[in-house]
């Protein structure tokens, strides 16, 4: 009985460990090099479905979970690192988080137009998230303490970003 206990045990040690590795990596800001001539982050756009802003947002649920590339130019970039932005085209906008932390972008491309490949999705987020990510665009702390409320937002998970 002590020997299937002590198996039990080493057995799940080792798969904890290896769960770990697994892990998406935390959001801690740490400042990170980018190449500030580049023009593509992450990697390379491969998906043939590219759709307007409008049209990802008005059929998220149809395209849920499917890869698809919009275009937009950015409106903000997080000051802190680099590791989110908003896409504006026409009179929508969205905000753009990178897969798994995996890259950041240039914080000086403001005003610059992307190609983004990558899922759209609609889901609620923290009070506590938006004031963080309130915080990393400059806001004043009068302002982020107004957010006491999840809201539910767009969001667009890229693997891909180009400078066009």
């Amino acid at each position: 009985m002590k020997y299937l206990a002590l198996m039990a045990l080493i057995f799940l040690g080792l798969n904890a460990s290896a769960m770990s590795d697994k892990a998406p990596k935390s959001h801690d800001h740490q400042e990170e090099t980018v190449d500030e001539n580049a023009k593509t982050f992450g990697g390379h756009i491969t998906t043939r479905t590219h759709v307007t802003l409008a049209d990802a947002m008005n059929r998220h649920e149809q395209l849920k979970g499917e890869p698809i590339a919009i275009t937009g130019q950015v409106e903000k970039v997080c000051q802190s690192s680099g590791c989110w932005m908003v896409i504006k085209d026409g009179d929508k906008q969205v905000r753009t988080m990178f897969k798994d932390y995996g890259f950041t972008v240039p914080k000086n491309i403001l005003g610059k137009k992307v190609r983004l490949q990558g899922i759209m999705d609609k889901k609620e987020v923290s009070a506590s998230t938006i004031r963080h990510l309130m915080k990393d665009e400059g806001k004043s702390k009068e302002e982020i303490d107004k957010v006491k409320a999840p809201q539910m937002q767009f969001e667009f998970t890229a693997d891909a970003v180009e400078i066009i």
